[in-house]
């Protein structure tokens, strides 16, 4: 099994934690959000990877040369979108029965094989796969077979894209040589409709959009496995190994990266700490980012 995995966005809505860092590389429990993709598409079968770079796409790059499984890698020199991100890797995959597309800044750790089986033996070209929608994400809709509906009305249920999908081959025939993406160019193509699936899956599934969210996911990460990031003075957060964080200090529903700093006598809530903050005796801050040379405010719903 085979899977193009899109590396290539900005990640702006995501700053300013990926000022200095790809959004693929942003730490999620102490590792980078990609090497958990990766591992977790490993885990579903597949043992070969083609991923696309662009913003900082050099340090995406030297990620994956740490990898074992092999990786071929392009860099976009323009932004190509995600059709076009595919495409880069149109002569590698022209000839698989079917492979897997991955956005590397989401997270799905459902086991999906059963799906790639079912979606082997139908006759579809492409199956997307689905969890419950989630609010201030774009609503698929599926008729009761599991058609992926274009025409909203008569839906059965809505659901959100995991970012996860199925391809035929021949799907790079609706794609263009530039950039594209796959909303305008192949599910508004009448040719399509009826040959795309969706597959409701359960479980967790994580997509950092902004801060807020990406502190949410590591708050409720805390919660369910306490013990795993325990340290004192932590409550409710997740702080790497390399962060710095005396005694005396009181640290609530926060995140803190490697190279951070926290002195007794400080407390924090609803705090994300990068690279060279420094928190002094005495400080309290709250729904903050902090920085090395800056404090921002925690964008609000």
């Amino acid at each position: 099994m085979k899977a193009v995995v899109l590396a290539a966005g900005r990640g702006n809505r995501l700053k300013p934690l990926t000022d200095r860092l790809p959004k693929p590389l942003v730490p999620y429990l102490n590792h980078p959000l990609l090497e958990w993709v990766l591992d977790s598409l490993k885990k579903n079968g597949v043992q070969e990877f083609f991923v696309n770079t662009f913003t900082q796409g050099e340090k995406v790059e030297e990620f994956l040369k740490t990898r074992r499984e092999p990786v071929t890698f392009v860099r976009e020199e323009v932004l190509r979108g995600t059709g076009g991100g595919v495409k880069n890797f149109q002569p590698f995959l022209q000839g698989e029965e079917a492979f897997v597309v991955a956005n590397a800044d989401s997270l799905l750790t459902t086991p999906w094989r059963r799906s790639w089986e079912t979606f082997l033996r139908s006759n579809a070209w492409m199956m997307m796969l689905l969890v419950d929608a989630r609010r201030g994400y774009s609503l698929l809709s599926t008729d009761e077979t599991g058609r992926i509906l274009f025409d909203p009305q008569g839906a059965f249920r809505g659901y959100t894209f995991t970012g996860i999908s199925f391809w035929r081959p021949l799907l790079f025939d609706f794609l263009p040589e530039g950039p594209s993406d796959l909303g305008p160019t192949l599910f508004r193509n009448p040719r399509a409709h009826g040959k795309i699936l969706g597959s409701p899956c359960s479980g967790p599934w994580i997509e950092f959009t902004d801060p807020l969210r990406y502190l949410s996911h590591h708050v409720h990460a805390a919660r369910r496995a306490p013990k795993s990031f325990f340290r004192p003075g932590l409550h409710l957060s997740v702080a790497d190994p390399g962060a710095k964080v005396e005694e005396g200090c009181r640290i609530e529903r926060s995140v803190l990266w490697e190279g951070s700093t926290v002195e007794g006598g400080s407390f924090l809530n609803r705090c994300i700490l990068l690279p060279g903050a420094h928190v002094r005796p005495g400080e309290r801050f709250e729904g903050s980012i902090i920085l090395e040379d800056r404090r921002e405010a925690l964008p609000t719903l």
